[in-house]
């Protein structure tokens, strides 16, 4: 324990918290880096029943659906933020209100995002729009094998 305290970025990282009056909370952690000594912390602290227990998986999945949708281009981001959050998000989050969130139901959600961001980027290099005067059309998506409506 005397070693990983010397750590580089340790002292920092507890000192950050000490410094001000408030009790510690998930959000304070949450605003630094996630980082192996940040994530390290917080397990120390909600052992130590300093901060109280949470399903740290579903608490991940905004931030890591924020931060892939921030390299997304604007009119993608537009379009698949609301998705993400209202859908995704929310349906996940009713789901595990009482219950942990397992490895493979957040790889999940994070692969539904990923294909939905590849799909878009799928039409845009087609010139296929989704909204405005030109509409995707099931035949274009298809890849033109007359599935839909001319």
């Amino acid at each position: 324990m005397a070693h990983w305290l010397t750590r580089a970025g340790v002292p920092a990282l507890l000192s950050q918290p000490a410094i001000s009056d408030e009790e510690i909370t998930h959000q304070q952690l949450d605003n630094l880096p996630n980082t192996p000594t940040t994530r390290y912390i917080r397990d120390v602290l909600v052992v130590a029943a300093v901060l109280p227990p949470r399903d740290e998986r579903l608490e991940a999945l905004p931030r890591w659906a924020d931060a892939l949708l921030a390299q997304a281009p604007l009119s993608q981001r537009q379009l698949v933020t609301p998705f993400t959050h209202w859908y995704l998000l929310h349906r996940i989050s009713r789901a595990h209100r009482n219950r942990p969130l397992r490895a493979g139901t957040q790889h999940q959600m994070r692969s539904r995002l990923r294909r939905a961001l590849e799909l878009l980027d799928w039409l845009d290099e087609h010139g296929i729009a989704l909204w405005g005067t030109h509409t995707a059309r099931t035949r274009d998506v298809a890849g033109g094998r007359g599935c839909g409506t001319s």
